[in-house]
């Protein structure tokens, strides 16, 4: 007994070593019972009842008889308290986005602003353009984000390895820019070999890495700036306020230097850090668009359920992957807008 003890204890804790280590691959799993701490509460309510339940008919089947009362019972009550978990998910949406619109500062603006360059290239041509530029068989491009780069305003993807052997295998070789506010091609490549990026895999993946220096966040995109001339990765974090439900805030940046070097910054010391400048933003498009929609729950819920006053809708073009917002540089800077 106590041998087997022994064994059981080293089995547990090779399975938590190893839990430990591959922790990012369940992140996103983790992050929506973090995001959700209901569902803690339901998961403690269906696995006693569940065990109970399996008992139950299995005690039935050995006196060979059919499913009791009470198994039936604890069945069709766990049918409604699935049902019900995930219809709390929805309305725990609809609540993250009122709460968020009550904490929120919404300032009315005389007017819209002005824009400096404008976008005159379109998400779907910035990647087929990309694509069909490269003359680099073993790398591709892999997500193009709106940012600026060398003063103009562009979309700019990392290059990635191409093919499952060298996913595993290859860095990361340098990044590409596209120039939005030109309908003529002009593509710039940028060599900067990266010791973690995005678009590679395992452990070399800037996710992977990230997320075991800080777990409990969100890395929504990585766009690239410039730091003393070398390409760095500006990853923009996402953190989450509140108790039972929690709603997304911006809260900083990763710096991911080509060597590997990561620094950790606050909102305010990202705003400020040389790459983050020369790419002009920090804020994830994904809080942007959380935000905007939080403004139609602004008049409070039976408002937004019922009356529907003063209640914008964002309509997102049909057919296209990039919804709104869009990053537009104005005489302020880079700002997220959205039509509604």
């Amino acid at each position: 007994m106590k041998r087997f003890a022994v064994y059981l204890g080293i089995i547990l804790a090779a399975l938590l070593a190893l839990a430990w280590f591959f922790r990012p691959i369940f992140h996103g799993s983790l992050m929506a019972v973090y995001i959700n701490p209901i569902l803690l509460v339901i998961v403690a309510l269906l696995i006693p009842l569940f065990g109970m339940t399996i008992r139950q008919m299995v005690r039935s089947a050995s006196h060979h008889r059919g499913p009791s009362r009470a198994s039936r019972f604890g069945m069709g009550f766990i049918v409604l308290l699935l049902i019900a978990s995930m219809s709390s998910l929805v309305v725990l949406e609809e609540l993250r986005h009122w709460i968020a619109a009550k904490d929120t500062n919404y300032v009315a603006a005389d007017k819209l602003p002005e824009v400096e360059q404008s976008r005159l290239v379109p998400l779907s041509v910035a990647e087929r353009y990309g694509t069909d530029s490269l003359q680099r068989p073993t790398e591709q491009p892999y997500i193009f984000n709106p940012q600026m780069w060398e003063g103009r305003f562009s979309w700019v993807s990392a290059l990635t390895p191409n093919g499952a052997f060298r996913y595993f295998t290859a860095k990361t070789p340098g990044i590409q820019a596209i120039d939005a506010t030109t309908t003529e091609r002009t593509l710039k490549y940028e060599g900067q070999e990266m010791k973690f990026s995005e678009g590679v895999g395992l452990t070399d993946n800037i996710r992977w890495q990230l997320y075991k220096r800080h777990y409990f966040i969100d890395l929504p995109e990585v766009h690239y700036g410039k730091d003393n001339g070398q390409v760095v990765a500006v990853v923009p974090k996402m953190n989450y306020k509140g108790l039972l439900i929690r709603y997304p805030i911006p809260d900083g940046a990763f710096i991911v230097y080509p060597d590997g070097r990561i620094t950790e910054l606050s909102q305010t010391d990202a705003s400020k850090h040389p790459a983050v400048v020369s790419s002009g933003r920090v804020v994830p498009e994904a809080y942007s668009r959380f935000v905007h929609d939080a403004y139609a729950y602004k008049r409070g819920l039976l408002n937004k359920w019922f009356n529907h006053v003063d209640q914008p809708v964002i309509a997102d073009p049909a057919g296209e992957n990039n919804t709104q917002p869009y990053l537009l540089h104005t005489d302020n800077g880079l700002a997220w807008i959205s039509a509604a």
